[in-house]
């Protein structure tokens, strides 16, 4: 069919544009309440459930400050929305190689957050990753083997969100990492011919995850057919257009004009 600039407009004007500065990410430290606790009795106390202070899993204290679910959200200066690969394997029956699929590939994803003079979200991290292979970063004079010991899966594996917004800040669309724990915590770099801020790099392994896409409703796609057939545009769905949706479309146009 001969492309038509107002279809174009329309359509694209229907469900809007996503831009990659609306958005957010919430990261969930892991709870207390997990599989086992015997690693994290060691190292957190006090760890609030979801939504809370978090400053005691960092070991961050008195004057010093807090680290917590919200202070992270705002710090998170960039993220990614995590892509998917495929596992294959190549076979060859007869005539060229051929590539079958058997299993997924989930990417590890990076978060980027802006730091505070006191690199709290750097420690904040980092003793994250003690509950992974042990708190001998701490240092003490009395090093002890325990404090290389492997911790339990369930201890340190926990969930992160990161949420796609629209120009409205309506949330469009959520991806939610299963079992994720900081992987990599890049190294911070240091000169005397700069004074930008510090922006700390954490690459999150994940086990899969999940989605969620809230679309428009069908009253979006309503209103473009209803358009379409007031303006005679033949390529319209007019059969396709009832008189409840009619309804529903006007209730929503009165709203927003």
């Amino acid at each position: 069919m001969p492309f038509k600039i107002n279809e174009f407009t329309s359509r694209l004007n229907a469900t809007g544009l996503a831009k990659q500065d609306r958005f957010e990410v919430r990261i969930s430290p892991p709870s207390p309440g997990g599989g086992g606790a015997s690693a994290l009795s060691k190292l957190i106390s006090g760890l609030s459930s979801l939504g809370g202070t978090v400053g005691d899993l960092a070991g961050i204290v008195g004057g010093v400050g807090s680290v917590d679910t919200f202070h992270l959200a705002m710090r998170a200066d960039s993220a990614e929305l995590p892509g998917r690969g495929t596992q294959t394997l190549e076979n060859r029956y007869y005539g060229p190689m051929q590539k079958t699929g058997y299993n997924a590939n989930y990417i590890n994803t990076t978060i980027t957050f802006i730091c505070s003079e006191d690199l709290r979200e750097k420690l904040f991290f980092e003793k994250w990753q003690d509950l992974v292979f042990g708190n001998h970063r701490e240092g003490e004079t009395d090093l002890k083997m325990s404090q290389y010991n492997t911790g339990y899966y369930d201890d340190y594996v926990s969930t992160i969100e990161i949420a796609q917004f629209n120009e409205n800040n309506d949330e469009t669309y959520t991806i939610k990492l299963l079992e994720a724990f900081p992987a990599e915590v890049s190294p911070l770099s240091l000169s005397w011919n700069t004074d930008d801020i510090h922006r700390l790099q954490v690459s999150f392994a994940y086990r899969s995850f999940e989605d969620k896409s809230n679309s428009l409703s069908k009253t979006a796609a309503t209103i473009f057919n209803i358009n379409n057939a007031l303006t005679g545009d033949s390529g319209s769905d007019v059969a396709g257009v009832n008189t409840s949706q009619v309804r529903r479309g006007l209730r929503f146009l009165n709203r927003i004009l």
